[in-house]
């Protein structure tokens, strides 16, 4: 994960403000536990997006978490719809784990282009499903159709080929690949092995 946000640290902002300064801007979408917080460049401006309206409480009840960085706004919003955010603001989108929940990939993806600034950077790291006629990729469409696993992971589709949708939105330039996770962790990453990771240029 460490080499993935790499880039962050040479980022230019185009906020003429946060550049003199030596600071960028970043979006993160599923904020979750704060997992990638770690990674991002000291003192960064930062915009939290989660759909978990408890997000602000977790984050007060752990005022430690974003020592490291200016935390700008928290905004309880699904992505698919970023109105909150202003066009061409953000140098740099991290979205680790959310189209697999998202209901419109597509306006998530467009939404994402629409806030970066001009040749801004979207991270991602998503989970896959296996190749086709085997076995786990069969249970996955099964767990999926049947909204077994939505149910219970919210939203969550195992059959959605993340990185099909990232290329369909058509940014101006993708580095992607792919990587097996260990399945050992619990059962239920056993269903989940294939992941992409990669980066985008608006």
């Amino acid at each position: 994960m460490e080499n993935l946000f790499l880039p962050l640290h040479n980022i230019e902002s185009k906020d003429w403000e946060l550049r003199n300064k030596g600071l960028i801007r970043i979006l993160e979408i599923g904020f979750r536990t704060g997992e990638n917080i770690k990674y991002y460049p000291k003192n960064c401006h930062l915009l939290v997006v989660d759909r978990n309206v408890y997000i602000q409480s977790y984050l007060d009840s752990n005022p430690n978490l974003t020592n490291n960085v200016n935390l700008e706004n928290v905004f309880v919003l699904s992505g698919e719809s970023l109105k909150a955010i202003s066009d061409n603001s953000v140098d740099a989108v991290v979205g680790t784990y959310v189209l697999c929940t998202a209901t419109r990939v597509d306006q998530l993806l467009s939404e994402i282009k629409r806030v970066l600034t001009p040749k801004g950077l979207y991270f991602f790291l998503e989970h896959n499903p296996e190749p086709q006629n085997t076995f786990l990729h069969k249970v996955q469409n099964i767990l999926t159709i049947t909204k077994l696993w939505p149910i219970i992971f919210d939203g969550c589709h195992l059959n959605r080929r993340t990185e099909q949708d990232i290329k369909a939105a058509q940014f101006s330039d993708l580095t992607y690949q792919f990587i097996t996770v260990s399945s050992d962790h619990n059962m239920f990453s056993r269903f989940i092995r294939t992941h992409v990771i990669g980066s985008a240029i608006k």
